[in-house]
């Protein structure tokens, strides 16, 4: 998950959904790949050409770095996250890929040496890095980040729009200049954010998801859930239990923080009542990225709790 409120390109975070990546042997020509029937999600939209899909780009991509030619290569892919609705299913596909090429070739495995090349791959650090190391991560350039680490008090609740949103159309609707006013505003939240998560301040936090000007304003209207939310997050039997709600990536999921007075297993009965057209569903912040598994191990996710 990416932006995550005032964090526009800077913040990303890694949560409890995960993709699975296989890479086997292969007697024919190239790489092949294939979907693995244990996927949770549709195939829809997944390229399975090796020139084009971003799992087979980055494991070549890697190799070619390397100036070592390409084995013989079946690619498997297992998703569980849902595609083109801001949770990173692109970023995982690129860790995934050069993960596997890194393990191919003997190399160590080593998610901070593929930071570098990651970004250089996917251009937003602020999406590829959680997927490799894990936690919080806020960007202080384009290839350095540092970690922040979630509150244990605080929960998080998605909620998943069944219409996907093309990233680029949220891009163009985002303008090309800003107000210094609404630059100050951002600078404010995004202090807010980042003080408020490393002391635990619900004040804070609740300030800093108040209304986003850099980006959310613009895309909030491509997303109708995400204006519902926010309106529901601020009524008076939710608002003191809820700290706030974002914009997961570009879109269309949308997170809501559920703050220490509020009771998650109410609140998420609430909102898969009223976004029954929705997957909604709670998750918690992976404190790791990247791993490596036993092939056939499957991924067996965790249930998000909450104190």
């Amino acid at each position: 998950m990416a932006n995550l409120g005032p964090g526009f390109d800077t913040l990303g975070m890694a949560v409890s959904m995960h993709n699975l990546f296989e890479a086997h042997p292969c007697a024919e020509p190239g790489l092949t790949l294939e979907w693995s029937s244990a996927s949770s999600v549709s195939a829809d939209g997944i390229s399975f050409s090796p020139q084009e899909n971003l799992l087979a780009n980055a494991y070549s991509h890697y190799f070619q770095l390397r100036n070592q030619p390409v084995p013989n290569t079946k690619l498997v892919i297992e998703s569980h996250i849902p595609l083109s609705r801001g949770l990173g299913s692109s970023s995982t596909a690129i860790v995934g890929g050069l993960s596997l090429a890194r393990t191919v070739m003997g190399e160590r495995f080593s998610p901070d040496a593929l930071v570098h090349c990651a970004v250089e791959l996917e251009g937003h650090p602020d999406n590829v890095v959680p997927a490799l190391l894990g936690n919080i991560r806020c960007c202080s350039d384009q290839f350095h980040t540092f970690e922040l680490k979630w509150p244990e008090a605080w929960g998080l609740i998605l909620v998943i729009p069944s219409n996907k949103v093309d990233t680029h159309q949220t891009r163009q609707a985002l303008p090309n200049t800003y107000l210094p006013v609404d630059m100050v505003t951002g600078i404010r939240h995004m202090a807010a954010w980042i003080h408020g998560v490393q002391t635990a301040d619900d004040t804070l936090l609740r300030q800093a998801l108040s209304g986003d000007v850099i980006h959310e304003v613009s895309r909030g209207p491509l997303i109708p859930e995400f204006g519902d939310l926010k309106a529901w997050a601020e009524s008076d039997d939710i608002a003191h239990k809820v700290l706030g709600v974002f914009i997961s990536g570009s879109g269309s999921t949308c997170g809501v923080v559920v703050g220490p007075f509020g009771n998650q297993k109410k609140l998420l009965a609430d909102l898969k009542q009223r976004f029954s057209h929705c997957t909604v569903e709670p998750v918690r912040v992976e404190g790791e990225g990247v791993k490596l598994v036993p092939v056939g191990a499957g991924i067996r996710p965790a249930k998000a709790t909450k104190p």
